[in-house]
């Protein structure tokens, strides 16, 4: 590991050194996840974050016994059932719900 330089600019703004942006395949609008640490801040890609929660579900899935084919199954059961149908099928734009239902919701606190 090597250390590089970086100066942050008048709005935070800090630009991550070619050389890691291509060794961690970092494209422009992809995320990073900042981590303090005790020795200061590691930044990673939010891939490496999802990986992880995704690895300790199916352990904690695993360790009660509960199959990736058991949650596919339930998850087929739910796509079929008519109150869970498709956004699209249904001509529903679901960014307008959101503001209605959030409208809704303030309108009634």
């Amino acid at each position: 590991m090597s250390e590089m330089l970086a100066r942050v600019q008048e709005k935070g703004q800090v630009t991550i050194p070619s050389q890691i942006r291509k060794k961690l395949k970092l494209k422009k609008g992809d995320l990073v996840i900042f981590e303090e640490t005790e020795t200061g801040i590691m930044i990673k890609p939010a891939e490496v974050l999802v990986a992880g929660a995704l690895d300790e579900i199916g352990q904690a899935l695993q360790a009660q016994g509960i199959t990736l084919e058991e949650i596919m199954e339930h998850g087929r059961t739910l796509r079929d059932h008519p109150a869970f149908g498709s956004w699209r099928e249904r001509k529903i734009d679901a960014l307008r719900y959101q503001r209605d239902l959030r409208a809704e919701w303030d309108s009634s606190s």
